[in-house]
């Protein structure tokens, strides 16, 4: 397991520490007090939630001498199935039954037998009770009765309570309410119990006004990091191993190269680092990925990353319990580049119409797993998922060969290791798949890592001749290329002060179409910067009234770019929408690297003739 001190030294984000702090000073001014007020953790999964309580137990209450003394945590395994408020209780006691067969050194050896022997004969009697209510008030008073004996408030942690506290179907509801509402009784009038929560999203049982728990926890809200954030625990963690090196030699070495010039390599990194969605736990796969010198860890790496999320999806949207229009509905969404309209999920759905859309996204509401979200600008309703890793999840599992992500790490992995390296286990890999059958179990994950280094060496591939025989050598080609390729973008800058439109688009199809053909890095960079100086020749004339014009070669360089270099455009048509609207309202919803770009953009458009 890994360290608390570890923790503490690699753990960045303003809004993390803020919470943190919030819970400790809310755990010292809860001591002594007849009921408490309980908390609830919401943030995406893979947002850092078990980090965080992790620090908290583990770190400040066990290091602080008044919290020490004053709560016992309880911490529930993540992946610990609950599915009612009786399990939730029944679990809490199960838990500390098995943490008082070792309890710790400041605790009296005769309280934690009496309190563990509450536990064991309290699961013994529960084993008779049919009723979910009366087992739920048998572990209540269960509980009390060790904390009593312990002298100390009981601290469960416990995740997915959205699980635990979803209501099930309306026939159902009765029975589930009055359950629900037992335990807020129990936990509203108890000095004993503090329960500290988390869920990857607000849900019903919480955020709807007439549910049992509306209005009932402090909830704290765990945001995606910024880029600044996240190129943060890159650097932290480069600079935690360089001083705790591993014994592996490569990756030591390598660690201190990355130290050295990670200065340097930051305006890169940060464009890679988009890949993470601000997500901490796909920032740390990140950080693999960029230090491991074995190409097989790194491909091992994304695959356990994603087979670790298996379980948790699979059993997020079981069909046992979850309609399949609803599970199909929230795949289409998961394929899509962000918020939807309803009119536009049911375009890409079979046999469904737009009010029957509506219907299911209220009910993916309700369970937590969709959200009401906003386009930046526009008026009409969009969704989105509340778990941003569902949506990497299963654009890498669904799609893999199409998807934008899957390029990023290609280039990750391009930048590490060498063409041979990579030709060599591209050649292990293809004898491998081959000697399996098509059904094995193995074969997939064998395929997934054999397509993301094919991607990574189309960064490699050679020009080809056009004509057998043809004595040029690649060298020579990607030379002669490479000075084209200069050529056309000074050739387009100059058309762009000339307001020369014909010219400029004549310009970059010449260059874009030389860019398609070849991926050597002064090509590639030479394409970036001329399809910026066209957008910013295109924001000029839209400051200068020729809006559908320009709007119309934004969509043409758009259909035109390179998959890897499509996100160039973004900024772009931001400020277009800008300067259309008079204000930033496009701007709202996005983070401060991207307004920093296109308020970049708009500067230097004014400086165009």
């Amino acid at each position: 397991m890994t360290s608390v001190l570890y923790l503490e030294a690699i753990t960045c984000g303003e809004n993390r520490l803020q919470i943190l702090d919030q819970l400790v000073i809310a755990l010292r001014a809860e001591i002594g007090r007849p009921n408490h007020q309980h908390h609830l953790l919401i943030g995406p999964r893979g947002s850092g939630k078990t980090h965080l309580l992790r620090l908290l137990t583990a770190g400040r209450i066990s290091t602080e001498k008044v919290l020490a003394e004053a709560y016992f945590p309880l911490v529930m395994p993540e992946e610990t199935p609950v599915r009612s408020p009786a399990d939730l209780f029944l679990k809490f006691v199960e838990k500390l039954a098995d943490l008082l067969k070792e309890p710790p050194a400041n605790m009296a050896p005769e309280a934690a037998r009496k309190a563990r022997s509450l536990c064991v004969s309290g699961l013994m009697e529960a084993k008779g009770v049919r009723d979910a209510k009366d087992r739920l008030d048998l572990m209540a008073h269960i509980l009390k009765g060790a904390a009593e004996a312990l002298g100390r408030t009981l601290l469960p942690v416990a995740e997915n309570m959205d699980q635990t506290l979803y209501l099930g179907a309306q026939r159902s509801r009765k029975g589930s309410m009055d359950e629900h509402w037992a335990l807020r009784r129990h936990l509203s009038s108890t000095p004993h119990l503090l329960l500290i929560g988390a869920a990857p999203s607000m849900f019903a049982a919480v955020g709807d006004p007439g549910k049992p728990f509306y209005d009932f926890f402090r909830t704290h809200e765990l945001r995606e990091l910024s880029n600044n954030e996240v190129f943060e625990i890159i650097r932290l963690r480069l600079e935690y191993e360089a001083a705790n090196p591993y014994s592996d030699a490569p990756r030591a070495g390598r660690v201190e190269s990355l130290n050295k010039r990670l200065r340097q390599e930051e305006s890169r990194l940060r464009g890679l680092l988009a890949i993470t969605g601000g997500l901490p736990r796909f920032t740390h796969l990140v950080y693999e990925v960029i230090v491991d010198t074995d190409v097989q860890k790194v491909m091992d790496a994304l695959n356990s990353f994603l087979d670790e999320m298996t379980p948790y999806f699979q059993q997020r949207l079981d069909p046992r319990f979850i309609p399949q229009p609803e599970i199909d509905l929230l795949h289409t969404l998961a394929l899509a580049r962000g918020p939807q309209q309803p009119t536009e999920l049911a375009d890409q759905l079979y046999g469904v119409q737009t009010n029957e859309v509506s219907e299911l996204l209220g009910r993916l509401e309700e369970r937590g797993l969709v959200k009401r979200a906003g386009r930046p600008g526009g008026r009409a309703v969009t969704w989105d998922l509340t778990e941003p890793l569902y949506r990497v999840w299963t654009q890498f599992r669904d799609n893999i060969a199409n998807q934008e992500q899957y390029y990023l790490l290609a280039e990750f992995v391009a930048l590490l290791f060498s063409r041979d390296e990579i030709e060599k286990e591209r050649d292990w890999l293809s004898m491998e798949i081959s000697c399996l059958a098509d059904d094995s179990c193995g074969r997939e994950g064998l395929h997934a890592r054999k397509q993301l280094l094919d991607r990574a060496y189309e960064f490699y591939e050679p020009l080809k001749p056009v004509r057998e025989g043809e004595e040029s050598s690649f060298a020579e080609v990607t030379s002669s290329s490479a000075e084209k390729a200069r050529e056309l973008s000074d050739a387009l800058y100059g058309a762009g002060e000339e307001g020369d439109r014909q010219r400029c688009e004549q310009l970059l199809a010449e260059l874009l179409e030389l860019g398609d053909s070849s991926r050597g890095e002064v090509i590639r960079q030479a394409v970036e910067s001329g399809a910026m100086v066209f957008c910013l020749f295109l924001l000029s004339q839209m400051k200068g009234g020729e809006t559908e014009s320009a709007r119309a070669s934004l969509l043409w360089l758009e259909s035109r770019m390179p998959a890897p270099l499509a996100n160039l455009m973004r900024p772009a048509t931001l400020a277009m929408e800008v300067l259309e609207k008079g204000g930033e309202q496009a701007l709202a919803r996005e983070p401060e690297e991207v307004r920093r770009v296109v308020h970049m953009l708009l500067e230097k458009a004014d400086q165009l003739p």
